[in-house]
């Protein structure tokens, strides 16, 4: 996946039908993470921030995640069924000051898994810069508990017992002692408005619970940082795999694969309409001859 020096490499700015097509480029994959792939979410979510002035060095780092989804059509989420009641699993992590290419600002990563499966996750740039990596493991906690406190209200609406309070992996020690308000004397203090109601909601016990995790088996963490290859493999793997943690009876399967043919061939005839299939990405999708049916 790109990190920021890669995106940083060329601020050259894309011409008029370049930048288009590099917009709806990220829209389409954008589309894509949403609904299945939450292994691009994160690199597409730092590639969205170029979209109102795109660069080449921006280009260079999309078609590196076009050859990511081409060699990998086959991504499925999966999961099974079973009658022994439901577990919610709520995942929280941060990247304190990970876009300094760009901002100041850091990046918030939530996964949310139903006995195991991932169901919901979300990266995106935290709205104010934190001034240490705890208030920004702070800040995502209190987007996680947001997530997490409507998947469970709806899964109640459905008929589904949830278990409260709902507990929140986190890798940040000070996230939890400031959660738990055990702390009086925290590095923290005069950092937050204790006053508002966020925080509040954030240290009612009888709503959340926060626990500490590893950060190599913290789920989120592929939200929100930029990986070398085999340990971005590894993580994805740790994901996929996490349902065998509960037993079942029947496998379902999701893979999102009509979208991405869609994705990759229009990129495809658009840049042999250009003659210029020179990239990794474009010739590893040549290679792979994806069937379009």
């Amino acid at each position: 996946m790109p990190d920021g020096s890669e995106i940083a490499s060329d601020n050259t700015a894309l011409g008029t039908l370049e930048a288009t097509f590099y917009r709806s480029t990220v829209g389409q994959i954008q589309f894509l993470a949403h609904m299945v792939r939450y292994d691009v979410a994160h690199p597409i979510s730092r590639l969205g921030q170029y979209s109102q002035s795109p660069t080449e060095g921006a280009r260079k780092a999309l078609v590196r995640v076009l050859g990511y989804l081409a060699k990998t059509p086959d991504f499925r989420i999966e999961g099974q069924i079973h009658g022994d009641g439901d577990k919610v699993e709520v995942y929280s992590d941060s990247d304190h000051g990970g876009d300094k290419h760009v901002t100041t600002r850091s990046h918030t990563g939530n996964l949310i898994c139903l006995n195991g499966v991932p169901v919901h996750w979300r990266s995106a740039k935290q709205p104010v810069t934190a001034l240490s990596s705890a208030e920004a493991e702070i800040y995502a906690l209190s987007e996680a508990v947001k997530c997490g406190r409507l998947f469970q209200w709806r899964c109640e609406e459905m008929g589904m017992p949830m278990e409260w309070p709902m507990k929140i992996w986190v890798d940040n020690d000070q996230a939890v002692v400031f959660q738990k308000g055990t702390c009086v004397n925290s590095k923290l203090k005069g950092t937050f408005d204790m006053r508002l109601k966020w925080i509040g909601e954030l240290k009612e016990a009888n709503i959340i619970q926060g626990a500490k995790v590893d950060r190599e088996k913290n789920l989120s963490d592929i939200l929100t940082h930029c990986q070398p290859s085999g340990k971005f493999t590894k993580a994805v793997l740790q994901i996929q795999q996490h349902h065998k943690k509960f037993s079942g009876q029947q496998s379902f399967q999701d893979t999102g694969r009509g979208r991405l043919v869609s994705t990759l061939r229009s990129y495809l005839g658009r840049v042999q309409s250009r003659n210029s299939l020179h990239s990794i990405g474009e010739m590893a999708y040549r290679r792979r001859r994806l069937p379009f049916n």
